[in-house]
């Protein structure tokens, strides 16, 4: 099996795994959900909500798929997206949307901070990681944001990482069906030709995680703030065949 054989890739292409999911039994009860952090997945929630279903997600926000569930689960999927765009929609929700960035901050000085936070070791002694590691972007924090900075961190820290970092296990990668942000039409006749979906996808707006709706951000960034991405998200550009 390969990539072209199925409407969806695999962070593994000689995956064994069938490449559609039977018909039979086949619901949002079923299926399993993993939502990668600004790659469409609140609107992707929110259609199958509205037409009646409501996806299983793991547990915590933006958690990881057990490797039990893909066992108990008849179809998992996730949605990943671009590096450059990606990167650039999280800073601007953050920013514009929620206002944890203050206002001054520059889409190439968030960069990078991520820069500097990927290359920091990061150790964590007992219970107490190493605040060194976020320092650049508790940096660009508004003053709300920064005195509630181990609340966010806690609930928000591991979404600075690669798509890849949510399938890192050899059960994720034979098993997880990847959607890209990118063609999500894909996404939609996959599922509108197995469920009677009544709501189409462009009907279904998430104000609060839209930003930009731009078709590409890499324009947006300084030749610097582009190889520091190319280094950040290496495992996206090879595992999930983005050109960086």
């Amino acid at each position: 099996m390969t990539d072209i054989d199925t409407p969806f890739y695999r962070f593994n292409p000689l995956s064994q795994s069938p490449a559609t999911p039977p018909v039979e039994g086949f619901n949002g009860n079923t299926m399993g959900f993993m939502h990668i952090n600004k790659t469409a997945g609140s609107a992707v929630t929110e259609w199958f909500k509205v037409n009646g279903y409501n996806l299983w997600t793991p547990p915590g926000i933006h958690g990881v798929i057990p490797d039990l569930d893909y066992r108990r689960r008849r179809f998992c999927f996730t949605i990943v997206r671009n590096p450059y765009d990606r990167t650039a929609s999280h800073f601007f929700m953050w920013r514009d949307n929620n206002r944890y960035f203050r206002s001054d901050v520059t889409l190439d000085q968030y960069v990078s901070a991520l820069h500097n936070r990927h290359r920091h070791p990061g150790r964590v002694e007992g219970p107490f990681r190493d605040p060194r590691k976020d320092a650049s972007i508790i940096s660009l924090l508004s003053d709300r944001s920064a005195r509630n900075y181990m609340f966010l961190l806690e609930k928000h820290g591991h979404l600075f990482g690669s798509c890849a970092d949510w399938m890192t296990t050899p059960t994720a990668q034979d098993n997880l069906a990847i959607f890209k942000f990118e063609e999500l039409d894909k996404l939609e006749n996959f599922f509108t030709k197995r469920l009677p979906f009544r709501v189409p996808l462009k009907d279904v707006r998430v104000e609060i995680t839209e930003t930009k709706r731009l078709s590409s951000y890499k324009h947006l960034y300084s030749k610097e703030s582009i190889e520091f991405i190319q280094e950040i998200y290496a495992d996206d550009f090879r595992n999930l065949r983005y050109d960086a």
